[in-house]
């Protein structure tokens, strides 16, 4: 019950906001979710929820449940919302929207994506965008591949159903080409390769992201600290310039996440919330036990 009274909290609070953010010079956010800002545009190298979907389709595969994600950006406006189902043996799909005005009947972008795992370390996924820019319409479609590899994995029996897996720490290398035009040919695709490392008993993170083209090519580094399980700082940048890094925390339960970060080239506030509306594997054990 309290799970979804956070999420008709935080949507009363996109209905209730002055107006829907553009985009400058009507092209796309380079930079999605208010985690993603905390880590200065560095989250694709281990996204883990419905977000994926922008930064590399791939990643969906860490979605394991129907999960939803919700990003509020500066003025408290509507910026991004996606939202993922999980299907079991198939692989997780998802649809998000980026609105441009408050009736939501114009999106500026709406995204449909599949990701799912080859084998037990590489996963690949697609993704289908349609965008409207400056009165013009565009059709584009991206693909992704991600590598990962846990560090010191065990596994421990919860019940005769389910399994545990005990992780120290995880590598995620990935590599993405989005924005490839379907209909005009005046866009230009986006090439990303992303890298992270997280040390789960340390609750240490690290991300580092490459973008190539569209507009400019970037260098995204960002780290984190998880002070106890529930709460973490988060600090990045974006090609190491003084006025171009973000600064933020997440505080996660067992079926939510809020996440807020200070952007310091805008001067704006930026807040995320990923909840989960489905069964976590933990949940599901208990059931058995």
């Amino acid at each position: 019950m309290k799970k979804h009274l956070l999420v008709y909290l935080f949507c009363l609070l996109c209905l209730i906001a002055p107006g829907i953010s553009r985009a400058q010079n009507g092209t796309m956010q380079s930079v999605m979710g208010a985690k993603a800002i905390a880590l200065g545009g560095s989250l694709a190298g281990g996204c883990n929820d419905p977000s994926a979907l922008f930064w590399n389709p791939a990643a969906l595969n860490a979605v394991r449940s129907r999960q939803l994600y919700s990003y509020v950006n500066a003025p408290y406006s509507l910026g991004y919302t996606a939202f993922a189902e999980f299907v079991p043996r198939v692989g997780t799909f998802a649809v998000s929207i980026s609105p441009e005005d408050s009736s939501l009947q114009l999106p500026k972008m709406m995204s449909f994506g599949w990701g799912g795992a080859i084998n037990r370390t590489i996963a690949t996924g697609v993704n289908y965008n349609l965008l409207r820019i400056n009165d013009l319409y565009y059709a584009t479609i991206g693909f992704g591949i991600e590598y990962t590899v846990p560090v010191n994995n065990t596994l421990s029996r919860r019940s005769d159903f389910f399994l545990e897996m005990c992780q120290s720490g995880q590598f995620r290398m990935g590599a993405s080409a989005n924005g490839i035009p379907l209909t005009r040919n005046d866009m230009e695709p986006q090439l990303r390769g992303s890298f992270s490392y997280e040390a789960f008993q340390q609750g240490l993170l690290f991300h580092m992201v490459i973008d190539a083209g569209n507009p400019k090519s970037a260098f995204h580094i960002g780290a984190g600290y998880r002070v106890t399980p529930h709460f973490a700082f988060m600090a990045g940048t974006e090609n190491f310039e003084p006025d171009d890094y973000g600064l933020g925390f997440e505080f996660r339960a067992e079926n939510f996440a809020f996440q807020a970060a200070y952007a310091v080239k805008t001067t704006a506030f930026h807040f995320g919330l990923h909840v989960n509306l489905g069964k976590t594997a933990n949940q599901l054990s208990r059931h058995f036990e």
